[in-house]
């Protein structure tokens, strides 16, 4: 049954009736992505959107059919129902750069009106006439709270090579313990450093700079139980600065129970 499915479709496209092989492609052979695939060849981008959307399909092919049909507003909600802005984005850059640089600028500005602005700057930072947009996101997040203004140096570190130069009297100042009620909210600003050097995908002089100025702190912050990184993490960070002397200075980890506030 299918084999002959499949003969009435090769039919129908030889004769031009699109409609009909789309239904045969998608509703007799249930071959729903090779249908919209099909009408994409055709030009008919606004039918495979709308079969996208009937049929529940993915919310990257979704939006990239909506884009195609230029129909933004719709693409957009679709987009920030499912959080899917990225898959998208990846799809609509092999064949229409220029459809996912407005995606990408899009999705950074809707991330920034939910105040996620370390997103915000990852998302549009491969667009080099975005570059001063993302910039003003971090100096927002620098000012923020001190978790995530520690972030935010990080992120800056992966971006910015100037990073140590301009920010060298925050980072030391981080590195300082504080007294009473200021030692816990250093702590916890080192604390949220210390994750986001973890998370780093790719080590440059800046982020390395940072790992070393800040892990002896670290360290005594978890040797006074302020916070929970283990032998593992704690290697990690000593890998990721990379400095030898520290790696000779440092003596062996002596971990107490991590607090639990």
């Amino acid at each position: 049954l299918r084999e002959m499915y499949r003969k009435t479709f090769e039919r129908l496209d030889r004769q031009g009736r699109i409609d009909e092989a789309v239904f045969v492609l998608g509703e007799l052979l249930n071959a729903r992505q090779e249908c919209l695939d099909y009408l994409e060849r055709h030009g008919r981008h606004a039918q495979a959107a709308e079969l996208a959307l009937a049929w529940d399909m993915p919310t990257a092919t979704i939006v990239r059919l909506l884009l195609l049909a230029d129909d933004w507003e719709r693409a957009l909600q679709v987009a920030r129902r499912d959080g899917q802005f990225g898959d998208a984005v990846l799809a609509l850059e092999k064949t229409r750069p220029e459809l996912a640089v407005k995606l990408r600028l899009l999705w950074g500005e809707s991330l920034a009106d939910r105040g996620e602005w370390l997103a915000a700057v990852d998302a549009v930072w491969p667009v080099p006439q975005a570059r001063n947009l993302a910039i003003e996101w971090l100096r927002i997040a620098e000012d923020a709270g001190a978790a995530l203004s520690a972030r935010a140096l990080v992120r800056r570190a992966e971006k910015l090579p100037d990073t140590l130069e301009k920010y060298g009297e925050r980072i030391l100042a981080l590195a300082q313990p504080g007294e009473g009620e200021q030692a816990e909210i250093s702590a916890a600003a080192r604390s949220a450093l210390a994750d986001a050097l973890l998370d780093v995908k790719q080590r440059n002089p800046a982020v390395a700079g940072i790992a070393n100025a800040l892990l002896p702190a670290i360290a005594a912050d978890r040797a006074a139980g302020r916070n929970a990184l283990g032998k593992s993490r704690l290697n990690k960070l000593l890998s990721l600065g990379g400095d030898p002397y520290l790696k000779a200075d440092l003596p062996a980890w002596q971990l107490p129970t991590a607090s639990k506030r």
